[in-house]
């Protein structure tokens, strides 16, 4: 990007603006004060069959420089990104900041960010069209009235609640969504969640800014309302996701294992990429070859090692 942040991507390279320019995504970020504590993470999951398609953490940064990034190599470049932020911390002026961006080359911020003015509008229609019959050079002053609906607000109670999202949500996505998680580093940090002082918490020294983020791109899909004004199809959100049949503890050990394998053999691919070492080489094909062996291929489904 133009300020040189760095996401990692889980397409092949020579597809990521094809894919970007005709499907749907959303686009999730928990942020922070980027001083050297917690991250900000950025996740972007395509809408239809949650499939990863990047990720990134971020830390000692600018704000303002990633606020530019976000706007200008993210949302003004991908018109079928949906962005939604956690609204915390360093979100708020983050948020300002891309709204005035957005604002300034004529992209309307209320149809691109996740916002409760389009998501409530069964409970405040007037609002809701109030803000539809604006056109979008005369939205300024409407969207710092409205700065306080932008974005996912966690809070103790209500649409924001945290206890919800780590309980209920949490146990939904990863039964419904939990294969589909491709990033090693989201898999990191679910896995290592644990209950702190009866609530679910990250390890003292790790993270959990990842999972927020997976935990509410499951919530937009699946809850989220009105989903029509961000340009989405409702009828075709999670409709790419095969269904899961887990008829014991066995089953679902081996469907675990099996999604393991394909992890491995993803990264083994990675790893010789850049690999020069024709000893290293040969020993990383040679396991690359063992787990193809092992993996059962699912219905539908190409798995080729040679490719």
């Amino acid at each position: 990007g133009k300020k040189g942040f760095i996401v990692r991507w889980y397409i092949p390279e020579r597809d990521v603006e094809q894919r970007l320019a005709t499907g749907k995504f959303i686009m999730v970020l928990d942020t922070s004060d980027a001083s050297g504590g917690d991250d900000i993470s950025l996740l972007i999951i395509d809408v239809e069959n949650f499939d990863t398609i990047a990720a990134g953490t971020y830390n000692n940064l600018n704000l303002i420089d990633f606020a530019e990034w976000i706007a200008y190599d993210w949302i003004i470049k991908y018109e079928n990104i949906t962005t939604l932020f956690e609204r915390r911390s360093s979100a708020i002026a983050i948020l300002d900041a891309v709204i005035r961006i957005l604002l300034s080359v004529g992209v309307d911020p209320f149809t691109r960010l996740f916002n409760r003015v389009v998501n409530d509008s069964d409970e405040d229609p007037k609002r809701f069209k109030d803000m539809c019959l604006l056109p979008v050079y005369k939205k300024t002053e409407y969207c710092t009235t409205n700065k306080k609906t932008f974005g996912f607000a966690t809070s103790g109670s209500g649409m924001g609640n945290r206890s919800d999202l780590y309980g209920d949500r949490l146990r939904e996505a990863a039964k419904v969504v939990g294969y589909k998680v491709s990033d090693r580093t989201t898999i990191d940090q679910i896995t290592g969640l644990i209950n702190k002082g009866g609530r679910v918490d990250h390890q003292p020294g790790a993270h959990d800014d990842l999972v927020i983020a997976w935990v509410l791109a499951y919530w937009f899909c699946t809850k989220a309302k009105n989903l029509s004004h961000y340009g989405i199809d409702t009828k075709k959100l999670l409709s790419g996701l095969r269904v899961i049949k887990i008829e014991s503890d066995v089953d679902y050990y081996e469907q675990e294992r099996q999604h393991q394998h394909r992890l491995e053999v993803e990264e083994i691919y990675n790893q010789l990429q850049n690999e020069k070492d024709e000893r290293v080489v040969s020993n990383l094909e040679r396991r690359m070859r063992h787990l193809n062996s092992l993996i059962v291929l699912r219905d539908d489904e190409t798995f080729s090692v040679e490719e």
